[in-house]
């Protein structure tokens, strides 16, 4: 940017044209000296090795698939990434489990994902899907919980129409047991 500048308006300084393109000059000594040597791809390349404590060496990734490969054959296990990069630390490896990851990933030894259940505990289907046409067809119970200036615990709770979104009735007190409204 600033060669450029330079090449236009040679009668410039360079300081005058850092100050005109508002860049300071150091980014422009640092990208001078530097330029050349700057990698083009984001983040560092993969190493090939990772360092085990207890052995006091680097160890290739071939040794450390056959490690992964020796823990997820046992009887009755079944470890996700996180799982193995922890028992691989317990093993003396100083690894990360983005390696783990990467590594599990290319030897196809990660566990397929499940897709996520709906809480059908709470909100069941039957009550989700049916509309409410007219008041007074559905109705919910809504449980306040707080505590007063004084200190002590105190309850509201609220009868609610779902089609209508007002409350019928509420009852406030100190204890949680059920009321008949």
């Amino acid at each position: 940017m600033i060669k450029e500048f330079k090449e236009k308006y040679p009668e410039f300084s360079l300081e005058k044209a850092c100050q005109i393109l508002r860049l300071p000059r150091s980014s422009y000594y640092f990208y001078a000296k530097y330029r050349k040597t700057m990698k083009k791809a984001r983040g560092e390349p993969k190493s090939k090795e990772t360092f085990n404590i207890l052995m006091g060496k680097y160890v290739s990734d071939e040794i450390l698939l056959k490690e992964i490969e020796e823990l997820l054959s046992e009887k009755f296990v079944l470890y996700g990434y996180k799982k193995v990069t922890a028992m691989l630390r317990r093993k003396g490896y100083s690894i990360n489990h983005k390696k783990v990851y990467r590594l599990m990933k290319e030897k196809g030894l990660l566990l397929k994902e499940f897709p996520k259940k709906e809480n059908s505990k709470y909100f069941p289907k039957i009550l989700n899907e049916q509309e409410i046409k007219a008041p007074n067809e559905r109705w919910e119970i809504d449980i306040k919980t707080g505590k007063c200036n004084n200190g002590e615990k105190g309850y509201v709770i609220a009868l609610k129409d779902c089609y209508t979104k007002e409350v019928i009735g509420h009852i406030v007190g100190k204890r949680d047991t059920a009321y008949v409204i």
